[in-house]
């Protein structure tokens, strides 16, 4: 079975996009080692690695309840390549936001669905992670500790159905366990802080 795992963040480096299916990928390990694929250059390589899986997993940020830009324009070429060359592939997503709340990415989950409608490809479904910016700096913290379990949780869920080329039931939302009170205030901070490194004042956040 191959599973190819795109980044399909529009962040050249240090996403948390990255970070997630380096997280994924040996939970999905079969007889041969999943890849991982970024989305720099859509050649005929890129496009065959593609059609050539059994299943795909794609993972982004949220943009604006949706879909980034660079990722819309992907799947419009992708969808005319495969009216040429049509390929039975079941394809998963993973949405992670700067909210905290992970309900926020159904939408952008169901752009994708969408997208697998159209295109004649499985939807296997997918997983919607709320605090994407608060699991990433704690990249370092082991997914035994509270606040992260539950999206650990989840990436096993979602490991599982993809190993067996199955689909979830429905799309995994999750919100990790921080309290939203200290997760606005911790954002908060950190949006002050580089503010103040682009030679920004507090209060012209602020300005309306």
């Amino acid at each position: 079975m191959k599973i190819t795992l795109i980044n399909a963040s529009p962040k050249k480096r240090g996403s948390f996009s990255n970070y997630i299916l380096n997280e994924l990928m040996p939970l999905v390990k079969t007889e041969t080692d999943p890849e991982i694929l970024s989305m720099s250059l859509w050649d005929d390589d890129f496009f065959n690695d593609l059609c050539s899986s059994d299943a795909l997993v794609f993972a982004l940020p949220l943009y604006v309840d949706s879909l980034p830009a660079s990722f819309l324009r992907f799947l419009m070429h992708f969808e005319e390549r495969l009216k040429n060359s049509p390929a039975d592939i079941c394809v998963y997503g993973i949405v992670n936001a700067g909210f905290l709340e992970g309900h926020q990415n159904r939408y952008a989950l169901e752009i994708l669905s969408h997208f697998c409608h159209r295109a004649n490809l499985t939807w296997g479904g997918g997983l919607g992670i709320g605090g994407g910016p608060f699991l990433h700096g704690m990249a370092n913290v082991s997914w035994k500790f509270s606040a992260k379990r539950p999206v650990y949780e989840g990436l096993v869920q979602l490991s599982d159905v993809i190993k067996n080329g199955q689909a979830l039931e429905k799309d995994l939302l999750i919100t990790p366990k921080i309290p939203r009170k200290i997760y606005m205030a911790a954002a908060n901070h950190h949006w002050i802080t580089e503010a103040k490194k682009n030679g920004l004042k507090k209060k012209e956040l602020y300005k309306k």
